[in-house]
């Protein structure tokens, strides 16, 4: 069985890509691991990770928030950010044994895998490994 992981942070991406998770969650041969973080997690973007669920997926929730507007402190936040997000989802990947991750965070418009999907896919696949 293959085991294949997406991670959705936005309202907007997870519109495209939820049709993928319906077929993968329909495949007997496919397991399905859910990330969710980022915006589905705030109620200023209408707190989506009740659609997520409400669709009926099972999640691992991401949290991370950042709590001081200053530009230090937002300094400080990404560096940790960037560390604990990578082993939350290395953790993840581990404890499942996943054999694919799918996401969107290695570009800013999701728009641009339509009109740029080879470069989409080196994004994706370099983003991942970064993570690992």
């Amino acid at each position: 069985m293959r085991k294949v992981c997406i991670v959705t942070g936005s309202r907007s991406e997870y519109g495209l890509l939820r049709p993928i998770m319906e077929d993968i969650k329909n495949d007997s041969d496919i397991a399905l691991q859910i990330i969710v973080t980022g915006m589905h997690l705030m109620i200023d973007f209408g707190y989506t990770l009740k659609e997520i669920e409400k669709d009926g997926f099972n999640v691992h929730i991401i949290d991370l928030k950042q709590k001081d507007t200053t530009k230090e402190s937002m300094s400080k936040f990404i560096g940790e950010l960037i560390v604990k997000l990578t082993d939350k989802i290395k953790e993840i990947l581990v404890k499942h044994n996943i054999d694919v991750v799918y996401h969107f965070a290695a570009q800013s418009h999701v728009d641009n895998s339509f009109t740029g999907a080879q470069q989409f896919v080196i994004d994706n696949v370099l983003g991942t490994v970064s993570l690992l």
